[in-house]
C-alpha cells in the first residue's frame, strides 16, 4: 500500500481585547415597557408582532412631539448601544449613549440619527446645545427595510455601524453597501467623557409612526469578539485637493526635495482626481497623514496595478521626513507581487513575499496592512470584482487575509500613509486612502486541532481527519487540502473529511487544514 507521512504545524495563540453582548430587551415579554426603562414625552408603546423577530418597540406622535426612552442603569463611559430601526419614515431617530440629565432642557449625550434615505448623522448633545460631528447619506436610496444601527464610544473615539438586515450588508464611510463589516461614520470628541445612560430619542419634526425592536448595549471585556471596531478616519479621496497638491493636512518628503506626490486628473475609474506619484528611477518619496500618530493602525489605499514602480502602504512611521525613517508596509508591484517589509533607520528587511501564478495588471486593488501589538496582517483585494487574495494564490468572493505574522522590532505609535521606492521611473496612481484605529480589530486566527482515524503511520486505505476548530467570532469555514490542492470544503460542523491514500504515489505527502472565522481571520 502506499505510504503516507503525515505533516503537523503548531500555530501559537493570541489573545486581545474585545467586546460581547451582555444585555438585551426583545420587547417580546409584555405589552408594556420594561420596569427599569423611563419615558418623558409622549410614550412610547409595544405593538404586538410588528418586530423583527415578535414585538415591536413604537413611537407614534405630531411633528411637534419628542419623545425620550432611557434605561435607569447607569453604564461606564465605553459601553455601546445598538437598536433595529424599520427605516421607512422621516421622523428623526436616535440611539444616545453617555446620557445625562435626560428628560429635561439641560441634557448631554452622543446620539446618531436615522431617517429614511439613508441620512445618518453623529452629534453632540452638551447642555442642551446639539453641534453635528459627522453625516453621511448612502449614494442608493435606501428605505422599507429593517436597518441595524450601532453606537460605540471608546475614549473620545465615537464610531457608527449601519447593517441592513435583508442581506447583511454594511454602508461604508463613502455611503456605499458593502458585504465585508465596517464602519460608516466616525469622529473624535471629548466632552462628554463620564458613563451615564443609554436609550431612544424621536425628535420633533414629522408625524408618523416608527418601529424599532432588540436594543443591546455592549461593553468592552476580555476574550470575547468586539461588535465593531470604531476607526478613527474615512476614506481620503482626492477629488476636491487642488492640482499638483496633497491634502492640507498630510506631510511629504522626498530624496531630490519634492515629494513627487499630487492631485491629477484620474487616467482610469470613476474617481474625477487620483493622488499620482511621478518621478524618475531616483527618486524615493513619501507622503503621510500628519493628524495623529496610532499605535495600532489600519491603512488602505486604492492602488492602480499597472506599474512596476514599487508603491508602499506603511504604518507606524517614524523620522519620514529623513533618509533614515522606520515603518512596517506592504509593498505592491504589478504582476501581481507583494512584499511586508519592516524598514528601519533606512533599512529595509523583508519579512514575507507573494508572487501571484498569473499574471494582475491594470486593476484597481485595495492594498491593506494592519499592525496591532506584534501582530502585522496584508488584505489584497481587487475592485473590479470585489475578491480578496488568499494564500494559494486564488481569489475567493470572501474576505481573508494574505500575510499574518509578528514582529517586535518596530512597537510605538506612529504616522501611516504612502512611499514610493526608487528602481523604475514613471507614474503610480492611488484612489482613495484610509487610515483607522486598528486597536479593537480581532486578528487572532482560530484555533486548530486536528485528529486522523485510523490513527496510525504510515498511513494506507481510508483515513478520516478530523479538525477541532473554535473561535470567539464562530467559523465560517474549513477546507482540507492535500499537496496544497483543495479537496474537500466544510461549512458545517463536525468538520470531517475522509480520503482514500490508494489515489496517491507512495511517498510523503503534505495534508493541510484551513479554518477562517467570521472576521476573515485564517488558522491552519
Amino acid at each position: 500500500m502506499p505510504a503516507t507521512r503525515l505533516t503537523l504545524i503548531s500555530l501559537e495563540a493570541r489573545e486581545v481585547p474585545a467586546a460581547g453582548v451582555w444585555s438585551t430587551e426583545t420587547f417580546d415579554q409584555s405589552n408594556q415597557i420594561p420596569s427599569n426603562w423611563s419615558n418623558q414625552g409622549p410614550a412610547f408603546q409595544i405593538v404586538s408582532q410588528a418586530g423583527v423577530t415578535g414585538n415591536a418597540l413604537s413611537t407614534n406622535a405630531t411633528s411637534r412631539d419628542t419623545s425620550v426612552l432611557w434605561q435607569n442603569q447607569a453604564y461606564s463611559a465605553d459601553t455601546s448601544a445598538r437598536v433595529q430601526l424599520l427605516a421607512t419614515t422621516l421622523v428623526p431617530m436616535q440611539l444616545i449613549v453617555r446620557g445625562q440629565n435626560l428628560g429635561t432642557n439641560q441634557a448631554s449625550y452622543y446620539g446618531v440619527q436615522i431617517t429614511r434615505g439613508l441620512q445618518i448623522e453623529l452629534f453632540k448633545m452638551v447642555n442642551g446645545t446639539r453641534t453635528t460631528l459627522a453625516s453621511l447619506t448612502s449614494k442608493s436610496y435606501t428605505s422599507g427595510i429593517w436597518i441595524e444601527v450601532t453606537l460605540n464610544p471608546r475614549g473620545a473615539n465615537l464610531g457608527v455601524q449601519i447593517k441592513r438586515l435583508d442581506n447583511n450588508q454594511f454602508l461604508d464611510a463613502t455611503g456605499t453597501w458593502q458585504s465585508y463589516e465596517t464602519t460608516a461614520l466616525t469622529g473624535v470628541d471629548s466632552s462628554i467623557s463620564n458613563g451615564g445612560r443609554v436609550g431612544l430619542i424621536r425628535a420633533a419634526r414629522y408625524a408618523g409612526r416608527v418601529d424599532l425592536d432588540n436594543f443591546s448595549t455592549f461593553e468592552p471585556i476580555a476574550n470575547l469578539p468586539s461588535p465593531t471596531p470604531p476607526p478613527s478616519g474615512v476614506p481620503q479621496t482626492f477629488d476636491a485637493v487642488p492640482l499638483n497638491s496633497i491634502p492640507s493636512y498630510w506631510s511629504s518628503w522626498g530624496s531630490d526635495g519634492t515629494s513627487g506626490f499630487g492631485a491629477a486628473p484620474a487616467r482610469v475609474g470613476t474617481s474625477t482626481q487620483v493622488l499620482n506619484s511621478t518621478g524618475s528611477s531616483a527618486r524615493t518619496a513619501r507622503v503621510w497623514d500628519a493628524s495623529a500618530p496610532f499605535t495600532d493602525a489600519t491603512a488602505t489605499a486604492t492602488i492602480l496595478l499597472d506599474s512596476l514602480i514599487p508603491m508602499q502602504v506603511f504604518v507606524r512611521g517614524s523620522n519620514l521626513n529623513s533618509a533614515t525613517p522606520s515603518y512596517y508596509a506592504v509593498e505592491v508591484t504589478r504582476g501581481l507581487n507583494i512584499a511586508l517589509v519592516k524598514v528601519q533607520n533606512g533599512q529595509t528587511q523583508v519579512l514575507e513575499t507573494f508572487s501571484t501564478s498569473s499574471y494582475v495588471s491594470g486593476i484597481w486593488a485595495d492594498v491593506s496592512l494592519t499592525a496591532q501589538g506584534t501582530n502585522l496582517q496584508v488584505r489584497i483585494r481587487r475592485n473590479d470584482t470585489g475578491q480578496w487574495l488568499s494564500r494559494d494564490g486564488t481569489w475567493l468572493n470572501s474576505p481573508t487575509s494574505l500575510m499574518d505574522l509578528r514582529d517586535t522590532s518596530l512597537q510605538g505609535a506612529g504616522f501611516a500613509g504612502l512611499a514610493r521606492v526608487a528602481r523604475y521611473s514613471g507614474t503610480v496612481s492611488i484612489d482613495r486612502m484610509t487610515i483607522r484605529d486598528a486597536s479593537w480589530d480581532d486578528l487572532t486566527p482560530p484555533n486548530v486541532n486536528l485528529s486522523l482515524s485510523p490513527n496510525s503511520l504510515p498511513l494506507s486505505g481510508i483515513v478520516t481527519f478530523a479538525a477541532q476548530v473554535s473561535d470567539p467570532s464562530g467559523i465560517d469555514r474549513v477546507e482540507f487540502l492535500v499537496d496544497g490542492e483543495l479537496v474537500f470544503r466544510d461549512r458545517e460542523a463536525p468538520y470531517q473529511f475522509s480520503f482514500d491514500t490508494r489515489n496517491l504515489t507512495n511517498g510523503r505527502h503534505t495534508f493541510t487544514v484551513r479554518v477562517w472565522d467570521r472576521l476573515a481571520n485564517m488558522g491552519e
